[in-house]
């Protein structure tokens, strides 16, 4: 989220095109380079939207921490919210460079994945730093994104970030989340995992806090 989300045309009436139907998959084009691609699942009913869940349900996440509590759901300012976002996404090609993709986006909950590549490698081995922080930080942008009004944009304010674990795996996962949404200041989380795809085991690599701004037009 360090530039402003701009939208497409072109990629919001793919993404219409196909209905929202099982699963959503749109991918579009920039004057510069391929766009990452973006597969987004598909929304639940209007009503899903109208209330917050009950304060103590899980989800199904699991790391080597157990189950985490699941986020409130909330409710989109905007109908269009999930178009916007692969629009978005779908721009920014520094997340193309990455191998990223938008794997999962719900009101206030969004999940950005990158695959194993020797490029993406440090001295060690690992998965960079940079590429850890940066998928963080676009899905904790994304998931405020996603609350906001129609016509706004995002961009970071600030973030801190711990590694807490050396970011091994066949594929990154950053799954970022809204904890209190607000008119202009949104607070963030991001946590990012490890996944070894041949055993299925997470290991949990970096969380991030993130302050994301809307900025009206």
């Amino acid at each position: 989220m360090a530039a402003a989300a701009v939208l497409t045309r072109g990629a919001r009436g793919l993404c219409r095109s196909q209905g929202l139907r099982s699963v959503l998959r749109c991918s579009t084009t920039t004057a510069l380079r391929p766009g990452p691609r973006v597969v987004i699942e598909a929304p639940r009913s209007a009503n899903a939207y109208t209330h917050r869940a009950e304060a103590h349900t899980t989800r199904a996440h699991t790391s080597g921490a157990g189950a985490e509590p699941a986020a409130p759901a909330f409710q989109p300012r905007d109908p269009d919210w999930q178009s916007k976002v692969a629009d978005s996404f779908a721009k920014q090609t520094f997340m193309a460079h990455l191998g990223a993709e938008l794997t999962h986006c719900s009101p206030g909950e969004v999940h950005i994945t990158t695959a194993a590549s020797p490029a993406l490698r440090q001295q060690h081995g690992f998965f960079h730093a940079g590429v850890t922080t940066s998928i963080a930080d676009s899905a904790a942008g994304y998931a405020a994104f996603s609350l906001f009004e129609s016509g706004a944009e995002v961009l970071s304010t600030e973030f801190k970030i711990n590694l807490l674990n050396p970011a091994l795996g066949d594929r990154l996962i950053a799954r970022g989340r809204v904890l209190k949404p607000g008119k202009t200041l949104t607070v963030t989380q991001a946590d990012v995992f490890g996944v070894d795809d041949s055993t299925g085991k997470e290991t949990h690599v970096a969380t991030m806090l993130a302050t994301m701004m809307q900025l009206r037009q």
